[in-house]
């Protein structure tokens, strides 16, 4: 794996290119401490994003009658 930096140039055998988004980042939010990734292009954590808050429906699963 090779980190995307500014300016670099890559050999044509080189592993394909992975984006950072910086070291040693915290969530954006007051008060939470939480080291985010420096893979995650997020500015919170996930607790703070709120993705947990969104309602998560499911299809209802149907079932064959085999009789």
């Amino acid at each position: 794996m090779v980190v995307l930096q500014e300016g670099k140039r890559r050999g044509p055998n080189f592993e394909p290119l992975v984006r950072s988004f910086g070291n040693a980042r915290t969530c954006a939010v007051d008060g939470c401490t939480t080291q985010l990734s420096r893979y995650n292009p997020a500015r919170c954590c996930y607790l703070h994003q709120g993705w947990d808050l969104e309602p998560v429906t499911r299809p209802r699963r149907r079932t064959t009658d085999t009789s």
